[in-house]
């Protein structure tokens, strides 16, 4: 049974503008007709559009999900670390991070990212053998950062090794 979209602004107190921004989205939804507009020879715009029952239970999921993410908490914002934060955390210690550049002149140097995301200049023997995206052990001994050992495929070897 299809109803008219005014009828259907009545009833649910939906928006025109959210019913018109829908239609322009989505005609069809895993095949299945949402909307038509009734043949006549008014213009375009002025024509009656009819929402089918495949429609009107898309229109309703959709605003159901719309006021779900509307209502939801704002997500915290994420704060950058800072160098004296990082030092602090990883200072006289081992941990393993992702090689994310190793093509610098210096053959002795590598950028390594810190599972916080922070990205430190590296020491090793040669970068030429730390490809990218591979994970490598850094120790770190007051605020220098040293690969010893050769680089892993994953994340486990490395935290293993």
């Amino acid at each position: 049974m299809n109803i008219k979209e005014s009828e259907l602004i009545e009833k649910n107190g939906w928006l025109k503008s959210d019913l018109k921004a829908v239609r322009h989205d989505a005609i069809e939804f895993e095949g299945m007709r949402l909307w038509f507009r009734e043949e006549s020879k008014k213009p375009k715009h002025l024509q009656t559009i009819w929402w089918t029952d495949v429609g009107v239970l898309y229109l309703t999921e959709y605003f159901r999900v719309k006021t779900e993410l509307e209502t939801q908490p704002p997500m915290q914002e994420s704060r950058v670390m800072s160098k004296e934060e990082f030092v602090k955390l990883v200072n006289n210690s081992k941990w393993v991070g992702r090689v994310v550049r190793n093509g610098y002149k210096n053959f002795n140097t590598v950028m390594v990212e810190h599972d916080s995301g922070f990205m430190v200049l590296v020491n090793c023997r040669n970068n030429k053998t730390l490809p990218k995206n591979s994970y490598v052990e850094v120790d770190t001994k007051n605020n220098n950062h040293t690969i010893r050992k050769p680089a892993f495929k994953s994340y486990e070897k490395a935290k293993q090794a």
